[in-house]
């Protein structure tokens, strides 16, 4: 199957969210030493960290903030994988989607501007549920499987060594299970980069 389009979400694979978040919510609320430093341990909701509503939205208003944005830090060698995805296929679109909006997803467009990678995204998208079955593309890389419920895609990488990931997947097992030979779980963008080269080529994979 030739390979038109490949989309990668924002937070949580190319960019380390969870761990800028779970510093801040450590220092606001001093909880260093209470719950051990485990960023596959932050779900939206913040949980174990926090469950008070307030400091909940205290939270997630600063995850839509610029300050945030600044500390956000890239993923380890993605640049690297989108450089040379596109060298090898210049003719493959990639596009960037997120769920965030609003001022949230100028912040996000700002964010790849100051890392130089705009240059490698022919589309930046923001849907605004976690559905993105409705973004065309043979390949879709995730953190979070529910995002890729819907989605009859031939290829889909769960990115990252996240416990909520594997959860996710297992949870929802009933609805992925048709389609989980299309699935393929990768730690890092080491192990991403090699796997797009062999699909952009034309070649298959042990999907």
């Amino acid at each position: 199957m030739d390979i038109k389009n490949i989309i990668i979400d924002f937070d949580n694979t190319l960019a380390n969210s969870s761990v800028a978040a779970i510093e801040y919510i450590q220092n606001k609320y001093n909880i260093k030493d209470s719950v051990p430093y485990d960023p596959s341990a932050l779900l939206w909701g913040f949980e174990p960290f926090i469950t008070d509503k307030e400091q909940v939205k205290e939270a997630l208003e600063y995850m839509n903030s610029e300050e945030f944005f600044k500390k956000v830090d890239l993923m380890e060698n993605a640049k690297k994988a989108l450089y040379y995805l596109k060298k090898e296929a210049p003719l493959v679109g990639v596009t960037l989607c997120t769920n965030r909006t609003g001022k949230s997803f100028d912040l996000v467009k700002k964010w790849l501007k100051e890392y130089d990678l705009d240059q490698f995204f022919n589309y930046l998208i923001c849907v605004s549920s976690f559905d993105k079955s409705v973004i065309n593309g043979e390949v879709i890389i995730d953190d979070k499987p529910t995002c890729m419920l819907m989605d009859q895609r031939p290829y889909h990488i769960v990115f990252g060594d996240y416990r909520y990931s594997k959860d996710e997947f297992i949870d929802n097992y009933v609805s992925l299970k048709e389609a989980a030979k299309t699935y393929r779980f990768c730690k890092n963008w080491d192990e991403v980069l090699p796997i797009l080269l062999e699909l952009c080529a034309g070649h298959t994979t042990d999907f």
